[in-house]
């Protein structure tokens, strides 16, 4: 399970969300405002919008787009998101 915590009028999580939906990758997206949103950045300490879990491991924003720019970095989203989604951990 791939998980999104989006802030409002974050241009990253709008990016992010914007390709997992150009290639059909299946997300649960949540805002950073509700709830829910609340308790699992409490919970997993996100620095950086948005959070992103894979599972049950956060993921930083960072570690997934090119250096210095809002754009995907095609392997390390495969090594990041990718290979651990399909692992199941």
């Amino acid at each position: 399970m791939l998980t999104l915590l989006i802030s409002p009028n974050c241009r990253r999580s709008r990016r992010i969300a914007a390709y997992l939906d150009e290639r059909g990758i299946p997300y649960r997206k949540l805002s950073l405002d509700t709830p829910e949103g609340e308790h699992l950045q409490s919970r997993y300490r996100f620095t950086a919008s948005p959070g992103i879990l894979v599972h049950t491991t956060p993921v930083n924003p960072f570690d997934i787009l090119e250096r210095g720019k809002c754009r995907i970095d095609e392997t390390r989203f495969q090594e990041h998101i990718l290979t651990p989604l399909q692992s199941g951990g």
